[in-house]
């Protein structure tokens, strides 16, 4: 019985975790969308986030050329809130960029 209801809970916290992966996917993707891309002929990517804590992602959005690679975000993304953040690098401070409630994972 006990190993039961361990695994049940294991599953549903696995579940959890892989909502608030897809979540922040799509968050950061409509992100890079709404408030990075400057031009259609942006390609913009992303490494596999940094996590820090359960609830939040840090990734480095960059453009892949053929003879070099442009970094041109750091964005941090509080699940908890659902709220993006952007480095500013020159004063080291985060700021707000975008929010969506309905990205919240619980």
């Amino acid at each position: 019985m006990k190993k039961g209801i361990f695994l049940l809970a294991f599953i549903i916290g696995v579940s959890a975790f892989s909502n608030c992966d897809v979540k922040a996917e799509k968050l950061l993707n409509t992100v890079i969308k709404e408030k990075l891309t400057i031009s259609k002929n942006d390609n913009l990517k992303y490494y596999t986030p940094e996590m820090d804590g359960a609830d939040y992602y840090k990734y480095q959005i960059f453009e892949n050329h053929e003879t070099h690679t442009v970094k041109r975000a750091y964005i941090e993304l509080d699940m908890k809130t659902g709220t993006a953040y952007k480095m500013n690098i020159a004063d080291d401070k985060l700021e707000k960029i975008y929010q969506d409630k309905k990205s919240v994972c619980k």
